[in-house]
Parts: C-alpha cells; sequence; structure tokens
C-alpha cells in the first residue's frame, strides 16, 4: 500500500463491517517474493509511507468498525499460520503473490478495484466500445482486406499488423509492423519481446508499428492526416494511440483486437471515432 487514497478508503469502507482487521504489507515481506515484485520499492520510495506509519494513519481516519489495522510482516505470517481465517483482497499481482506463497489454504475473495498500477491492470484487454452509428461501407471492407494482406507481409511471429492510411476517399499508404534495422533482426539476433508478456514494455521492441509506418510516411512527404481515417487489423497500441490521436486521424477502423492500458480512452479524448470492422476469418 504505497499511498493513501480514496480508492483504499472505500475498499476499507466497503469492507469495514465485514473484516475483523486491515492487514498492511511491510517492504520486507514483499522482498521475499523476488525481484519481479520490487517495484513498489523502487517506483514509490519517495511517496510510500512505512507500514507501521500507514497503520497508524488509517487508524486515525476513525472511520473503521474494525478490530484493528495491523502490519503483516514475517512475524506475523508465522502467527497465522496456526489461525483459521478467510481474506478480502484486491485483484492485483502483490496481493495474489502474497497469498499464493504464504496462505495457499485459505479461503480468498478478489476483489476487481482499481488501486494502483499494478501487473494485472497494465495488462488487461478491454473489449473495445466502438461507435456504433456509423455503417460499414463496401469501402471500408475493401481498405481492411487490403490491410490484412499487408499483415500477412509482416515477419514478425509475435503479431502480424497492417494498416491502411485514406485521405479524401483514396488509400494513400499502407503498411505492416516490421523489424529495424531489418526485419529478419529477431531470427539473426533474437526477439527482445520474448522477454515480456504481452502488453509488458511495449516501447522495448526493434520493431516499427504498422500504424506508425504510415503516419510516418505522411509526415514525410509532407501530407496531412489531420482528417483522414486508418485502417488497421488489431486494435492500436497505447503509444500508436497516442500518435493516432496527436495526428489528427479522424476515424480508426480495426477488425480485432483489445484496448489496454489508455489506448482506447486516448483516442476517445481526442474525438478519435473507433469502428469496428467484421471481417471473415
Amino acid at each position: 500500500m504505497p499511498v493513501l487514497h480514496a480508492g483504499y478508503r472505500d475498499f476499507f469502507q466497503e469492507y469495514s463491517g465485514k473484516a475483523d482487521a486491515i492487514l498492511i504489507l511491510t517492504r520486507q515481506l514483499i522482498a521475499t517474493l523476488g525481484e519481479e515484485f520490487d517495484y513498489l520499492a523502487r517506483k514509490d520510495a519517495l511517496r510510500a509511507l512505512d507500514a507501521v506509519e500507514m497503520a497508524a494513519v488509517i487508524r486515525s481516519l476513525g472511520m473503521l468498525s474494525l478490530l484493528d489495522v495491523k502490519v503483516l510482516n514475517l512475524e506475523a505470517v508465522r502467527y497465522l499460520a496456526d489461525i483459521s481465517f478467510s481474506i478480502i483482497a484486491p485483484d492485483e499481482d502483490i496481493s495474489r503473490a502474497v497469498v499464493e506463497r504464504y496462505f495457499p489454504e485459505r479461503l480468498v475473495q478478489y476483489e476487481s478495484v482499481f488501486l494502483r498500477w499494478d501487473r494485472t491492470a497494465v495488462m488487461k484487454a478491454e473489449q473495445v466500445a466502438s461507435h456504433r452509428n456509423l455503417s460499414i461501407t463496401e469501402f471500408d471492407r475493401e481498405m481492411m482486406r487490403a490491410a490484412k494482406q499487408e499483415a500477412n507481409r509482416s515477419f514478425d511471429w509475435w503479431r502480424q499488423v497492417g494498416a491502411v492510411l485514406v485521405k479524401d476517399g483514396e488509400a494513400i499508404f499502407s503498411a505492416c509492423n516490421v523489424h529495424l534495422p531489418d526485419e529478419q533482426a529477431p531470427n539473426a539476433f533474437g526477439d527482445p519481446r520474448s522477454i515480456f508478456r504481452r502488453g509488458v514494455h511495449l516501447e522495448l521492441s526493434t520493431a516499427e508499428h504498422a500504424e506508425a509506418t504510415v503516419i510516418g510516411e505522411a509526415a514525410a512527404q509532407g501530407i496531412a492526416t489531420r482528417g483522414a481515417s486508418l485502417y488497421v487489423t488489431t486494435f492500436p497500441c497505447p503509444p500508436c494511440a497516442k500518435l493516432i490521436a496527436r495526428a489528427g486521424i479522424k476515424r480508426c477502423y480495426f477488425s480485432q483486437g483489445y484496448a489496454q492500458l489508455d489506448g482506447e480512452s486516448v483516442l476517445k479524448q481526442k474525438n478519435v471515432e473507433l469502428v469496428y470492422v467484421d471481417m471473415p476469418a
């Protein structure tokens, strides 16, 4: 629990009448989970309170009908090993890791509430709520077929993506995702993406995404992208979504994929219309 904010307060209030205690994890306990979970210590070191101080802050709120707010350290874990109890925990990576390591036999209720950015939240794939007021024309399907043909040209085994940029009813650029400095670089030297799961460290890649390629080509040739339409086989990743929004693209057509992180919200905030095109497999 790096910081106390309204999300934690609401979580505590929701279960204050149903629980006996709040257990605040110590940094030392989290450290036993391995380097994979040390990001709180690294990223929140300046703003995070010590668990003992955090427990005192929560008690001082005076709003909880709980028996106590306790610090969960290794000594407390050993004490709890002989006690029968159930757990209510936020559905995030560190909570799950602690339960799986120290309380694997306990009954656990995970609550899907957003309390902080963690791997579970960052990697969560959300169904895109596309605009429904736009009808799909044969031209739209033709452009999406062209995007799929481009995708088939990609040597990227991780994911093949194609994109077509349309301005004034004419396709001006098309591209697939490629690796740099050579499209066969992953085969020759290995693909750094293989280290990570999908959705994690998107920026650490030798790939140039199809959306970035067509927008970059337009910029290189002095063609304004404001008001243009983009057809892409897979919903844009967060970095490409930001580029599309900044480029003034009016409509983004896609045929598959999910939104991650802030991709969908960034596009909609910039009034980019999202249009799903149902294409045969």
